[in-house]
């Protein structure tokens, strides 16, 4: 009721189909929004800001106190949004899925990247190697009496590999400890589920299994890189 007395353009059937975009299904149009979990009432604002008129949205770190389910709801209003966006976020899940450039603030100016989060990294590590590529042509023809012999070039890389090994060896313990947390919050999360008012609850069941969704991909995830490093460490 509240959304619909400030948008007075849209009919029931309108307004329904908007709110059930945002997860207000069924009778959870009618409740009071002083009744509203957080996560509904996040869910709320942004269907009062998606139809605010506006024509450039601009936000601050928007997921970072979002639900899971709130959060997806509001990545994909932001894809269905027909003006200009503008975020800033360190959520590289969310920069992987709504922008389609990516501008980095540095000291001397912005870079602009025409792509998402990966075509940044991906371009940035291609512009720091060439850097650094050219720079050591410029030390070895500016001063060639800095050179490094060829014992304190071994003695370096073996440095450079000892110190990968240690990172790589306890990232795999970083890993093994996030995987046994996320299962223990799945094996919390069902516990929930059989509980006889959560079962009854179709909007708590479906918050949950969102939530172990979400676990999942960051268990496969983690297993992936694990299987990566294992890889590295087999090599080394």
């Amino acid at each position: 009721e509240e959304v619909k007395s400030a948008y007075r353009l849209y009919s029931d059937t309108e307004m329904r189909s908007i709110l059930g975009r945002f997860l207000f299904l069924n009778d959870m149009v009618f409740v009071k929004v002083e009744k509203l979990s957080g996560g509904e009432k996040a869910r709320l604002s942004l269907v009062k800001l998606m139809l605010s008129g506006s024509n450039v949205l601009i936000f601050d770190e928007p997921t970072n106190h979002l639900d899971i389910g709130s959060k997806e709801v509001f990545e994909e209003a932001l894809l269905d949004f027909p003006g200009a966006v503008v975020c800033i976020s360190h959520d590289r899940y969310f920069l992987n899925k709504v922008p389609d450039r990516i501008l980095e603030l540095e000291p001397n100016g912005i870079t602009e990247y025409l792509g998402k989060y990966d075509y940044y990294m991906e371009k940035k590590q291609n512009v720091q190697s060439g850097e650094q590529y050219l720079a050591g042509l410029l030390g070895i023809k500016e001063d060639n009496s800095g050179e490094e012999t060829h014992s304190e070039i071994q003695r370096r890389k073996t440095k450079e590999a000892e110190a990968t090994l240690r990172r790589n060896k306890k990232r795999l313990g970083e890993l093994q400890g996030n995987i046994e947390d996320w299962e223990k919050e799945k094996a919390s999360i069902y516990k929930e589920m059989e509980e006889e008012n959560v079962r009854t609850n179709s909007g708590k069941l479906g918050e949950l299994a969102h939530q172990l969704r979400e676990k999942d991909r960051q268990i496969d995830e983690a297993y992936e890189e694990w299987h990566g490093l294992e890889e590295l460490l087999e090599e080394e």
